[in-house]
Formats: C-alpha cells, sequence, structure tokens
C-alpha cells in the first residue's frame, strides 16, 4: 500500500515520463502499435498487477488467521477496492492527476485476480491436507 500511495503521489510528468520508458522499450524489441495505446497499455496493466500483489499480500494475511473460505476472498477484494477508491481520491490532490473510475474497476479486478491465485493455492493446499490427514487415519 505504501508503494502504490508513493507511485500515485507523482506528478503526472514524473508518472508519465516512466511509462513513456517502458513504451519505448516495447517499441525497441518490435512491439508495433501508437505510443498513446501502448501507453494506455502499459499503465492500465501497471495498475491491475499492482492490486493483484496487494490483493495477494491481503488474501495471504487473512490467512493466516482463519481458514480460507469465499467470505474471506470477498472481504480481501473489498479491502483492495477500498483502498483503491481512496488511492484515486489521493490522486485528485496530485498536479497533474486525476481520480477515474476506471482506475477503481481495474485495480479491482486485478485484487480479484490476486485474491483468486492465494485462495486457490490455499484451498489446494487444505484439501491436500485434508485428504493426507484422512488417509493417514484410515491406515492407522
Amino acid at each position: 500500500m505504501i508503494l502504490i500511495f508513493l507511485l500515485s503521489n507523482e506528478s503526472a510528468d514524473g508518472s508519465q515520463g516512466r511509462s513513456d520508458t517502458l513504451v519505448a522499450i516495447l517499441q525497441a524489441i518490435g512491439l508495433d502499435g501508437s505510443s498513446e495505446l501502448l501507453s494506455t497499455i502499459v499503465r492500465k496493466s501497471a495498475h491491475a498487477m499492482a492490486y493483484a500483489v496487494l490483493g495477494a499480500l491481503i488474501m495471504w494475511a487473512l490467512a493466516a488467521h482463519r481458514r480460507i473460505t469465499w467470505r474471506v476472498a470477498v472481504i480481501g477484494i473489498t479491502i483492495a477496492c477500498i483502498y483503491a477508491v481512496s488511492d484515486e481520491i489521493h490522486q485528485t490532490f496530485i498536479p497533474g492527476r486525476s481520480g477515474e473510475v476506471r482506475d477503481v474497476l481495474i485495480d479491482t479486478v486485478g485484487a480479484a485476480i490476486g485474491v483468486g491465485l492465494v485462495f486457490w493455492g490455499v484451498t489446494r493446499r487444505q484439501s491436500r491436507f485434508t485428504t493426507a490427514s484422512k488417509s493417514d487415519t484410515i491406515t492407522q
């Protein structure tokens, strides 16, 4: 959350400069497309990836305290979504930046992917553990 806050606190010029660098690299390795389109893809992908990591970390933290259920997954996505809303509000105070509902939606989808991956991994491990415990009981 601190990293997301720091990146959101960057001026529009600084943020655009980072995106332009990535676009130049993509074009140098042969990716075709207008600079504007590639910049949009880079920026929105960065949103989704950052929030996927955040969603996964939130879910991981919740998994440490209780058995993972769909309800816990929804709580994880909700926490990330609330943070995305607060982040977009924060950006409205940064020169040249704006808060966008579209970005909140992209952030929330990214968080849902991260939460989903951890949910899948943890429930898979929990079912293996349960199955292994049952087979140990049967063989004894």
